[in-house]
C-alpha cells in the first residue's frame, strides 16, 4: 500500500518537479564551484608553514590553526609512545607528523587559470620563428654529385 501511494505521488508532476528542484540544490551544494576551487587553490598557494608553529616553536593544535593553514594539510600521521612495560606501561607523548599539499601545483594552476603562462609561450613560439626567419635563404638543397672529369680519383 506505501509502495503503491509512493508511486501515485511520484507520478504527479508537480511534486515530481519539487523533488528534481531539491535535488538540483543538494547537488549545487555538494558541488565545489569554480570560484571555491580558485579559493582553495589560493590557500594552497599561499600556505605559511611559519603558521604552524607557536612564537615559542611548538606545532599550534590542529584546532587552532587559521583557515588557510589548515586548508594545506593534506594528511597527518600521530604516534603515541609508551615509556615501561606491561602494567606499568604509560603514554608519555605524541608524534605528530603532518604533510602539506604541494604549493606549487597549486601555484601552477593558477598560473594557468590566469593565463600567465601565454606570455612565456609567446616569447617561446617568437624565438623559434626567429630562429626559422633567419635560416630562410641560408640553406642549400640537395647536391648532386658530378665527376668533375679529372682523372685523380681514378
Amino acid at each position: 500500500m506505501i509502495r503503491t501511494e509512493a508511486s501515485r505521488l511520484l507520478n504527479n508532476p508537480i511534486i515530481s518537479l519539487r523533488i528534481s528542484e531539491l535535488r538540483a540544490k543538494v547537488d549545487d551544494a555538494a558541488i565545489m564551484s569554480a570560484r571555491e576551487s580558485l579559493i582553495e587553490a589560493s590557500k594552497l598557494a599561499r600556505f605559511d608553514i611559519r603558521r604552524m608553529f607557536a612564537p615559542d616553536g611548538s606545532p599550534v593544535a590542529v584546532h587552532l590553526l587559521d583557515d588557510t593553514t589548515a586548508a594545506a594539510i593534506g594528511g597527518m600521521d600521530v604516534l603515541e609512545e609508551y615509556a615501561g612495560k606491561g602494567k606499568g606501561r604509560a603514554l608519555v607523548g605524541h608524534v605528530k607528523k603532518y604533510k602539506v599539499f604541494d604549493k606549487n601545483v597549486a601555484l601552477e594552476k593558477l598560473f594557468k587559470h590566469h593565463g600567465l603562462y601565454g606570455v612565456d609561450n609567446k616569447q617561446k613560439v617568437d624565438a623559434m620563428l626567429a630562429m626559422i626567419q633567419g635560416l630562410s635563404g641560408n640553406t642549400v638543397g640537395v647536391v648532386k654529385d658530378v665527376p668533375d672529369g679529372d682523372d685523380d680519383d681514378a
